[in-house]
């Protein structure tokens, strides 16, 4: 994290929490990340302004964690906003064993809405975006009402400013994608509504984990294996989903 963005999450956490709120983000932020070389995408290091002035939207540069409205004592388990790289977004979707009809795709932590709009392109059953930052949330949809191409396969896109630890999933076979949304307690709460959701309600599930840098987290998961990786992602799959792609081979 850049000093400046470490500096901004401590006075927000002194003026919501006080010295306990402090503590808790300066501790939280100095623990090392589980990340490597081959975990760690380089998408945010290339600027791609040109699909921003194609599709008339706004979804270029970053966006501060510590700078954005997002409410609630966990705040700082977030991660900053980050735009994707389409190039590296189609490859790595391109690993997926799924027919689009088949599925629903969900982007926790979505932001701008660029994710969603990319994957419009295929022909999910819908598409569903999940952001906790209010400012974020209603940027993507002002994105989403201006979007217009001529690759668009899906109709159903939407965004949601919610919660994902309280965020009911779709019951649809899914695609969980995720860009290193936020940090392990988080990623260990969110797994467990995955999990429990899956439970009620089994279907073959993927989550497209980019940036992977909590990847040990996911391995406690024992409803998911490893299915496909590559360099700054992984794709993980539920046993239906497993099964599902057999199937899908054999076609």
């Amino acid at each position: 994290m850049d000093l400046r963005g470490l500096r901004r999450r401590v006075q927000r956490s002194m003026k919501r929490e006080g010295f306990a709120g402090l503590f808790k983000a300066v501790v939280h932020r100095m623990r090392p990340e589980n990340a490597t070389d081959d975990t760690t995408a380089t998408v945010d290091d290339v600027p791609q302004p040109g699909f921003d002035k194609v599709f008339d939207v706004d979804t270029q540069g970053e966006a501060n964690l510590a700078d954005l409205d997002v409410n609630g004592s966990g705040w700082y388990l977030g991660e900053d906003y980050v735009a994707t790289n389409p190039s590296f977004f189609y490859d790595v979707v391109g690993h997926l064993p799924i027919t689009h009809e088949d599925f629903a795709f969900l982007d926790c932590g979505s932001g701008k809405g660029r994710v969603l709009m990319m994957a419009a392109d295929y022909p999910y059953k819908r598409i569903i975006g999940v952001e906790y930052s209010r400012v974020l949330h209603d940027i993507a949809e002002r994105n989403l009402l201006r979007y217009e191409s001529d690759r668009k396969k899906c109709l159903h896109v939407g965004s949601s400013c919610a919660d994902m630890r309280k965020y009911d999933l779709p019951t649809d076979p899914l695609v969980l994608y995720m860009f290193n949304p936020f940090d392990a307690p988080m990623m260990r709460a969110v797994l467990t509504r995955v999990q429990r959701s899956l439970d009620w309600h089994p279907r073959p599930f993927f989550l497209v984990y980019v940036n992977p840098h909590h990847r040990d987290v996911v391995a406690e998961a024992d409803f998911l294996e490893l299915f496909a990786r590559g360099r700054g992602w992984r794709i993980f799959a539920d046993a239906s989903g497993r099964d599902y792609a057999k199937e899908r081979k054999k076609a």
